[in-house]
């Protein structure tokens, strides 16, 4: 006589079930944002800087982000990373009584505007 088997037969295909449940352990660092950026050093100003205005988006929102609002607000981010880095490379042009460029001063409102839309 045949041993009973501990694991039910269901009628449909295994196709259509999963094999493993979906476990919140599973899935990259990157993925689960838990990682910004593997291969930069975590403690530069401009990861800071990204990170910092992360968290208060996140604040701002009331908690935790669906998916596709911590994708803008990662955008949202690091465009203000580079915004800021853009402000500091002006004012410094403007103590040494030089003229930004002309082009980094077009891509400087393009890039505010983009910011400005994804919020």
């Amino acid at each position: 006589m045949e041993a009973e088997s501990a694991v039910e037969v269901d009628s449909k295909s295994s196709r259509d079930i999963p094999a493993i449940a979906p476990n919140k352990k599973q899935g990259s660092r990157l993925a689960d944002g838990s990682t910004f950026l593997p291969n930069i050093d975590g403690r530069s100003v401009w990861v800071r800087l990204v990170k910092g205005t992360l968290r208060k988006l996140q604040v701002h929102c009331g908690g935790e982000f669906t998916v596709p609002r911590a994708i803008t607000a990662r955008r949202v981010s690091v465009l203000e990373a580079v915004l800021s880095n853009m402000e500091e490379n002006f004012a410094l042009a403007y103590a040494e009584d030089q003229q930004p460029d002309p082009f980094q001063l077009e891509l400087y409102g393009r890039l505010s505007d983009r910011q400005r839309r994804l919020n």
